[in-house]
């Protein structure tokens, strides 16, 4: 069915960066690796966390990139204000689905996470949407001193609480917020 929807060319440079491969049930079927979809972020690339036709399911790798289209994401983006402001900062950002959001409010945002995974995955997501512009992306080690007007995170409030008092240097900026490593 993909072949109805894609051109050859299309569907060889779609195959060749990995992103449509053959079913393993059904060789002549395909089906994409990554899930591609619209949220208030823009649209957003993120891990498929399913074999589409059940033949392979696995545990996800512990540096799995969730999507951001669950109901506790769509809480989390709710609660947020979309006032103007001049500096955003999301931590253990994921996908960056708030940090690209405040790249339409914010004069500059920054995406904060440990895992190179996600961070690619914000990359990827403010490429897609033209934010790189005004999007800072990287780990906690490398997020220059700054001040800035509203800071979010999208995990358990336990853990955050936890890691909020200890985390600033002298200088005041922040390391290794977003846990002990990838999969948090």
């Amino acid at each position: 069915a993909i072949r109805t929807h894609l051109s050859e060319p299309a569907l060889a440079a779609f195959t060749a960066l990995g992103l449509l491969v053959s079913a393993p049930s059904s060789p002549d079927r395909g089906h994409a690796t990554v899930l591609l979809y619209p949220t208030e972020g823009g649209l957003v690339v993120s891990d498929l966390n399913a074999d589409p036709d059940q033949s392979a399911a696995e545990p996800s790798p512990p540096d799995v990139v969730y999507p951001a289209i669950t109901k506790n994401t769509a809480r989390f983006m709710a609660s947020q204000s979309t006032a103007p402001c001049d500096h955003f900062l999301e931590l253990c950002s994921g996908t960056g689905v708030a940090a690209l959001r405040a790249a339409r409010f914010a004069r500059r945002a920054w995406a904060v996470d440990n895992d190179p995974q996600a961070l690619a995955a914000t990359a990827d997501n403010a490429r897609l949407n033209d934010a790189l512009d005004k999007l800072w992306i990287g780990p906690p080690e490398g997020l220059p001193s700054l001040g800035v007007d509203l800071v979010v995170a999208n995990i358990l409030a336990g853990p955050l609480e936890r890691l909020a008092p200890t985390r600033a240097d002298s200088s005041g900026a922040m390391r290794g917020f977003c846990g002990a490593g990838p999969g948090r």
